[in-house]
């Protein structure tokens, strides 16, 4: 695969070389194209050949790409944090005030967040309302769960 790049290179420099040296002429032009079809070839080697597959053009081409797993970690806690505060601030307008919500998740394999649970602690908060026979376990779960788009059965109240 490197010795693929460095005809690359090789040939890329000696076509420069030739188009300064050659004349503007017909025979130069013809020259300089015959050159370029040779380059073009090089280039399709691989791809033409059986010796490289796709996947070994992919994995040189991929080789190089490190994840650096905490700086993932930190946009995930970002990720979670923002979650966190919508739901604060989603039972908050909706009169349910100094509510404690904490998720529960996990990354998958391509590092996307996967929401296990949500545990919202009413026992400290205070609920503003006029009805007097409020569902407040109810309202919070289907407030949350409709909001965030997943099961009622993944949101957890104590109350």
């Amino acid at each position: 695969m490197k010795s693929w790049l460095l005809s690359i290179v090789i040939a890329s420099i000696l076509i420069s070389i030739f188009s300064i040296i050659l004349p503007k002429t017909r025979t130069g032009i013809f020259i300089k194209g015959i050159f370029h079809i040779m380059l073009f070839s090089i280039i399709l080697r691989p791809i033409l050949s059986n010796s490289y597959s796709i996947d070994n053009v992919l994995n040189f081409i991929y080789s190089d790409i490190e994840i650096q797993q905490g700086f993932i970690d930190e946009i995930n806690v970002k990720k979670i944090d923002n979650i966190t505060n919508f739901c604060k601030q989603l039972l908050e307008n909706n009169g349910i005030k100094d509510a404690d919500v904490k998720i529960l998740y996990v990354a998958d394999d391509n590092q996307k967040l996967i929401i296990e649970k949500i545990s919202v602690n009413l026992k400290n908060s205070v609920i503003i309302s006029d009805d007097m026979n409020i569902d407040i376990i109810g309202r919070t779960k289907s407030l949350i769960a409709s909001n965030l788009n997943i099961k009622e059965e993944m949101v957890e109240i104590y109350a």
